[in-house]
């Protein structure tokens, strides 16, 4: 199926770098590290590590696992995640290849945090294993993050803060129109956030049909469940609003966002998610670029640009004129925090208002709400807002058909959502990145020299795009073993979905690939941050996708490649260059990031390890083998 609105996210290089067989005290690299009841990722969880933790060790599991002791609980942790005291070039372990996330300085107000509604994820977070994808990204599972920025943040950064961005551009729905300016808006939430002192690894992007009504229901009690204390929240979605009149008539209006399934996430429904993190953090900043009027529904042109109402009917028929209105701010009864209302809820119009969607720029409230955020120095959010208000009345001056809509918010607007420390250099960087729709599809850098001499000198031929990497993938298998995959030939779009079945040939592990017919986008499917679990045993036929994490076929017309691949040692997903986007890994299309999944998918995890480097391919550990089978399979989506 094609996933290609799926996903997307900020390209990062992710690097592992494995420490040497010499443990005895070490330090947990990455956040969420999970200490395990077994050596076995299935095995439930006692204990999770935070990068800086102190572990000593207790017993080895080969050379996967390391039995450690934190904080007085012993149990099983990934020897990946650990960083050994002895650990050097001279005991055998490589250079740590990735540079150390930045670290978060201290937020300047306990309520600087803004919340960004997030966008849809293929399966709705809460699905997943007692570890979740907020706590423990792509990096704490692969290798840390790498992000290549063009100027770097005032400190170094440990992660912090948390951000859900929702956004639907492509609704595929008949009359609701689809909205243009949506992942310009993807790219301006990430930017508030990552203004707000959320760091790059803690933004989740979730997109088009991802966007379920149960996907933000699950998504939103996850990470009500994950935040801290204080930590600041963005919650953001950028998308139609709808409004229609209650069952209970009386003229009352229900207002919600429309969600890619044709359902409505109604205001009540938005609260009752809400408040339990408005009680957690002084720090949650809500921002929906959404509008519940149906005056303007037609998309219009206005020279260059083009403009369009973010409002679509309910199915089954149009908004009715209700005399009261229930608006997305107003909170159900009880709704306020005990110990205050320091929070921010905005909202791109006003209930009787229709919000504009610029197809070239994006929503006009989320773009002069964030050029605001960055020109101003340490403003309020009411200072912000009254900025943000006059950019939307010059865009919309003289405009026969728009009248201008008004950036409504409630809450505490004297919180000062930026972070004081930010240079003016890098907030400068940040809405550049965001203007030039780049900061969501990053692409590590120096990486690609190293990437191809490896390659050159394994006779791999050049690869630019997802169908050259998974062709030459397959032609580079082990011609001995036959990986059996039973794949529809069709699927319907909006009807079925993706339903397939491997068969294991020995003990190992199973990966999943998947592009688009035209190569523009290319994604991990499995293992993801739901579904880790990709160990299996000979002869076992394995269903996937698991219930955790089912894929419904979204359209366009068109093929679909699927490649499976299948190993008796772990791949090297270290060298993946991508991004998180909902629970899967967005890869960089481009050479740089072909390149790097070849070189992923043709060796092992532990390549590095002394052990390996030092033995000969007849006497190698099973972990140490290049070895694997591939299987391409094409499915055609159809209506």
């Amino acid at each position: 199926m094609n996933f290609a609105n799926l996903l997307a996210g900020t390209s990062l290089a992710l690097a592992v770098a494995l420490p040497a067989l010499a443990d005895t005290i070490g330090t947990v690299k990455f956040p969420g590290a999970e200490l395990h009841v077994t050596a076995s990722m299935s095995s439930p969880a006692i204990e999770k590590g935070a990068p800086g933790d102190r572990v000593e060790f207790v017993a080895r599991d080969g050379l996967f696992w390391r039995k450690v002791r934190l904080r007085g609980k012993e149990g099983w942790m990934l020897r990946a995640a650990i960083t050994w005291d002895d650990d050097g070039p001279g005991a055998g372990a490589p250079p740590v290849a990735a540079a150390t996330a930045p670290q978060a300085a201290p937020v300047a107000s306990p309520a600087t945090a803004v919340a960004a509604v997030p966008s849809q994820a293929a399966q709705p977070a809460a699905a997943a294993r007692p570890s979740n994808p907020f706590a423990a990204p792509f990096a704490a599972i692969f290798g840390p993050a790498t992000p290549a920025a063009p100027a770097a943040p005032p400190v170094p950064q440990v992660p912090n803060g948390q951000a859900v961005v929702f956004g639907i551009s492509q609704y595929n729905r008949p009359n609701v129109s689809n909205l243009p300016g949506v992942p310009h808006d993807m790219d301006s939430a990430k930017a508030m956030a990552m203004l707000m002192g959320v760091t790059e690894d803690r933004v989740s992007i979730y997109r088009d049909t991802m966007v379920t009504h149960e996907a933000i229901s699950a998504t939103l009690t996850q990470l009500a469940k994950e935040v801290a204390e204080g930590e600041p929240v963005l919650v953001y979605f950028s998308g139609h609003g709808s409004r229609f009149e209650s069952p209970q008539g009386s003229g009352r209006c229900l207002e919600g966002l429309l969600t890619v399934d044709g359902k409505i996430f109604t205001a009540d429904e938005m609260s009752a998610l809400i408040q339990p993190l408005a009680r957690k953090t002084d720090s949650l900043f809500v921002f929906f670029d959404a509008c519940h009027t149906g005056n303007l529904t037609a998309s219009r042109a206005t020279g260059p640009q083009q403009l369009q109402a973010k409002f679509a009917p309910r199915a089954g028929g149009a908004a009715s004129n209700c005399s009261q209105v229930v608006n997305m701010l107003k909170p159900s009864p009880g709704g306020g925090r005990a110990t205050g209302n320091r929070y921010i809820y905005a909202a791109a119009a006003r209930a009787d208002e229709a919000a504009a969607d610029d197809g070239e720029k994006g929503g006009l409230a989320t773009t002069n709400f964030l050029n605001c955020m960055v020109s101003g120095n340490g403003q309020t959010v009411d200072a912000i807002r009254a900025c943000a208000q006059l950019g939307i009345e010059l865009r919309l001056k003289d405009n026969a058909t728009f009248k201008p809509h008004h950036l409504t918010i409630s809450g505490d607007v004297s919180i000062r959502p930026v972070r004081a420390d930010l240079s003016a250099a890098y907030k400068q960087s940040l809405l550049a990145e965001a203007a030039d729709g780049t900061l969501t599809n990053r692409v590590a850098r120096a990486k690609s020299a190293q990437v191809s001499m490896v390659l050159s000198a394994q006779g791999w031929p050049r690869v630019d795009n997802p169908i050259q990497a998974f062709n030459a993938i397959v032609a580079k298998a082990e011609p001995g073993t036959v990986l059996v995959v039973d794949a529809p030939q069709t699927l319907k779009i909006n009807a079925q979905t993706l339903q397939m079945k491997v068969r294991a040939p020995a003990d190992g592990y199973l990966y999943v690939f998947q592009s688009s017919e035209n190569g523009k986008n290319a994604y991990l499917l499995f293992p993801n941050l739901v579904d880790r679990e990709n160990r299996v045993s000979a002869g076992q036929s394995v269903e996937l996708p698991r219930a955790s994490w089912p894929l419904m076929a979204g359209g366009p017309e068109g093929e679909d490649h699927l490649l499976v691949v299948f190993s008796t040692s772990e791949r090297d997903l270290g060298q993946l260059v991508g991004q998180s986007a909902g629970p899967f890994l967005d890869l960089a299309v481009s050479p740089i990031g072909m390149q790097a999944l070849t070189l992923a998918v043709s060796r092992s995890a532990f390549a590095d390890e002394a052990e390996c480097k030092a033995a000969t391919p007849a006497n190698a550990p099973a972990a140490c083998s290049p070895a694997y089978s591939a299987s391409l399979k094409i499915i055609r989506e159809i209506r």
